[in-house]
């Protein structure tokens, strides 16, 4: 997609959906539905067979009854591990939760099966005491030392 214009705005690419069967009538269109996909963006590779195994997925979907200006949508990502078909890996649901591994993310950031950091991270909360919990602490390690932190004016090892 190219676009030679003189102006603020750059290229895109639309992928449009509606329930109406009318071609180029709006007056007779008809609005999506919970689970509708929107849109999607296909990656195909020659398996030496065949030009139909998917290796990846991105997928817009509704979540919810869109309404006047309104299209509560997901955005989806799926990879192909080495099967026939591709697995969801990764979901952003229409209020920002991102989830790795886990379709229904209820926090900012769910990951469901083993996370990794590498470097420094930073827990910030309204209050410290999940920290100081030995059930949270006993999964928090810092350099594989099987130590937990906490704060209190300052980082000290529990």
């Amino acid at each position: 997609v190219v676009r030679r214009e003189n102006g603020a705005f750059g290229s895109g690419l639309a992928l449009v959906k509606s329930r109406g069967t009318t071609a180029d009538s709006f007056s007779s269109s008809t609005k999506l539905q919970d689970n509708d996909q929107i849109g999607y963006i296909l990656f195909i590779g020659d398996d030496g067979t065949d030009l139909d195994t998917y290796g990846a997925t991105i997928t817009a979907e509704i979540n919810g009854t869109p309404a006047a200006n309104n299209m509560p949508t997901d955005l989806i990502f799926s990879t192909n591990a080495g099967a026939s078909t591709v697995s969801e890996r990764m979901r952003i649901l229409k209020g920002g939760n991102v989830g790795i591994g886990e379709s229904n993310p209820d926090t900012t950031l769910h990951v469901t099966g083993t996370a990794k950091i590498e470097g420094n991270a930073s827990y910030f909360a309204d209050t410290l005491a999940a920290v100081n919990s030995t059930s949270i602490c006993n999964k928090m390690y810092r350099n594989g030392s099987n130590r937990c932190y906490k704060y209190s004016n300052r980082f000290t090892s529990l």
